[in-house]
């Protein structure tokens, strides 16, 4: 059998499952204007493409039945947003109320400090905050994060503009199970062993088969420029050791699982 689905998902807000409490349903929806504004965009729940493939092969002979089935699902990754955070009572840009829900401005060019301004503020205890150390954590963070834009499409595609809801999305998701069945006749009745393997591609090779999701905060917030309060320059902190995705193990690694059955 093999399967092949095309869809598009448009709406204001994704739902999030039920017993979410209602702020944290209102904050998950990432806007940078009017939450008036009811125009759709990319839900959470868009996934293009997905394709599924399964088979199941027997063994020609009948006395110690064999069987082995595949069955491998491919799809798109989840949208999310590139988001603004901070600590306290930054990271609100839009000033909603919320600093879970605010994309990011994505820079012409991230090394114009009238673009994106960065703090070379060091917060570690007895750290050098001597102007010329500011200055180089400056320089690195600028050039970290302009090899991070080019490095993500959806943010190369976006320079000068404010991130569009959930525009990003993740590597695509391989699930793929093998499943051995082996028939042992014992007179009458039956013995029957399965061993299934979850993650067949981690167990052929331990680079493969891996389940990459985002790490949408992005940037954080840390303090405002000089200037009246609707004017002040936002100043951000970027992580220049951050990975571009973070890998869930639990969904990565290969699993083995042996059933043994007595029919009689």
């Amino acid at each position: 059998m093999a399967t092949y689905t095309y869809s598009r998902v448009r709406d204001v807000q994704t739902p999030l499952r039920t017993g979410t409490p209602g702020l944290v349903n209102w904050s998950s929806r990432a806007v940078s204007g009017a939450h008036e504004d009811l125009s759709p965009g990319i839900s959470l729940n868009d996934i293009p493409h997905r394709i599924v493939l399964a088979g199941t092969y027997e063994a020609p002979w009948s006395a110690w039945a064999t069987l082995i089935s595949f069955y491998y699902v491919g799809e798109s990754g989840g949208p999310f947003t590139y988001l603004a955070w901070g600590a306290g009572r930054r990271g609100d840009l839009n000033a909603d109320g919320s600093n879970a829900n605010d994309p990011i401005y994505v820079p012409r060019d991230a090394f114009d400090p009238d673009e994106i301004a960065f703090s070379g503020r060091s917060e570690i205890p007895d750290a050098d905050n001597s102007a010329a150390a500011q200055a180089e954590r400056v320089m690195r963070q600028q050039a970290a994060f302009e090899r991070f834009i080019e490095g993500t499409p959806c943010l190369r595609g976006q320079r000068g503009r404010i991130l569009e809801r959930n525009s990003c999305r993740e590597p695509w998701s391989h699930n793929t199970i093998l499943s051995v069945r082996q028939a042992m006749p014992l007179g009458k009745h039956t013995f029957e062993a399965q061993l299934d393997v979850f993650n067949v591609l981690n167990l052929l090779n331990k680079e493969w088969g891996a389940y990459e999701v985002a790490s949408p905060t992005l940037l954080e917030h840390v303090g405002q420029g000089s200037g009246a309060a609707d004017e002040a320059q936002s100043i951000f902190r970027f992580d220049t050791t951050r990975p571009e995705w973070t890998t869930l193990s639990t969904e990565s690694l290969y699993q083995l699982q042996l059933a043994l059955r007595y029919r009689f």
